[in-house]
């Protein structure tokens, strides 16, 4: 299964996010605020929401291996 990484849960990122896990990618979506990742997740399996703040290089360096 292919594994995507989106960065940001803003306001486009909802239909690219249900585009995704209606095809079963393995999708870890990340936000600032981890509530609206969660919201954009919708408790599907196949995602994993994340809080993530930019600046922070080694987990942002983590989350793209």
């Amino acid at each position: 299964m292919k594994k995507i990484l989106v960065l940001g849960a803003g306001m486009i990122a909802g239909p690219l996010v249900r585009y995704l896990l209606n095809r079963e990618y393995q999708l870890t979506v990340t936000s600032l605020g981890i509530e609206d990742a969660v919201k954009l997740v919708g408790g599907d399996p196949n995602g994993v929401a994340k809080a993530l703040d930019l600046s922070d290089d080694s987990t942002l360096a983590s989350l793209v291996q």
